[in-house]
């Protein structure tokens, strides 16, 4: 596993886009987030696996005080949320950060919650309206919904290092980022569950200077929630990646995009794939 905390985005398999990162301190294996027991894990075959569902409540009852129906807010950009979180009332409604250099790259999780089950939920984007009737365009947002995957090393575990893991059960874990199409993507969200979206804006560097506002619809069947966005577009513009001055050091894996698309190692189509994903690497500064 990698430390440190989310930030920003780098690729993985398939259409996939991972942002795990994490930060170690000492506790009691029984407080640990995402544990659950080893005998419901399943046998895991490959590089890619579907998506786990069976974490409980860590606390059943905080969903008793939360009322029905969708609910949706930004979150942090330094926190995991677990898919047994609870309820994320606490969370604030406002986009936290509300200035940006032109050619920076704003990143902030958007977090949708129910004590019920949303079926289709799904996001629309609308463009940010600027100063002197400019605009900043929604093609400049990307979204990504946060899947969990299985990890036989808990989010604060200890020791750091790669000896074996010491610990008897697996943790459920929200690492493997794939990307929304709002146009066709559609997810659910099962009862008493969190699924945490992370919300890229990119500003472009000849984006006019000023206060850009807008929304995020999200919808499901039966439900409709907006966010409010406000961002403060500076006149700087910040360096090209490859001028950062800086060490950025990811990890990536070409056999899994191979692998996932059923493509033949290092074949021409497999090359096609993997430009598009070290893209991503290179759009980090790496």
């Amino acid at each position: 596993m990698i430390s440190g905390f989310f930030r920003n985005s780098l690729s993985c398999e398939g259409t996939v886009i991972t942002l795990l990162l994490i930060v170690y301190s000492s506790s009691a294996f029984s407080q640990f987030k995402g544990q659950i027991d080893i005998s419901k894990a399943p046998l895991l075959k490959g590089h890619y696996e579907e998506e786990y569902a069976f974490d409980k409540p860590t606390d059943s009852s905080q969903w008793l005080k939360e009322s029905k129906g969708m609910h949706v807010s930004f979150g942090s950009e330094d926190k995991l949320y677990f898919q047994d979180g609870g309820s994320q009332s606490s969370i604030d409604n406002l986009l936290g950060r509300n200035w940006l250099e032109r050619r920076e790259r704003l990143n902030v999780q958007i977090v949708v919650w129910s004590p019920d089950t949303l079926r289709q939920v799904y996001f629309k984007l609308n463009d940010l309206k600027g100063p002197g009737g400019s605009t900043l365009a929604a093609n400049n947002i990307t979204l990504s919904v946060v899947h969990y995957v299985l990890s036989n090393f808990p989010y604060g575990g200890a020791p750091v290092d790669c000896s074996p893991t010491p610990y008897k059960d697996v943790f459920l874990m929200p690492d493997r980022f794939e990307t929304v199409d709002p146009k066709t993507t559609r997810f659910d969200v099962n009862g008493k569950t969190v699924r945490p979206v992370w919300f890229q804006l990119n500003i472009p560097e000849g984006q006019m200077p000023g206060v850009y506002t807008g929304t995020i619809d999200v919808y499901s069947v039966n439900h409709k929630a907006t966010l409010d966005v406000k961002v403060n577009v500076q006149s700087n513009v910040l360096p090209k990646p490859h001028d950062w001055k800086f060490r950025l050091d990811l990890w990536q894996n070409p056999w899994v995009v191979a692998s996932h698309y059923d493509l033949k190692p290092w074949s021409d189509e497999h090359k096609v794939l993997l430009r598009k994903h070290l893209k991503l690497y290179a759009d980090a500064g790496w």
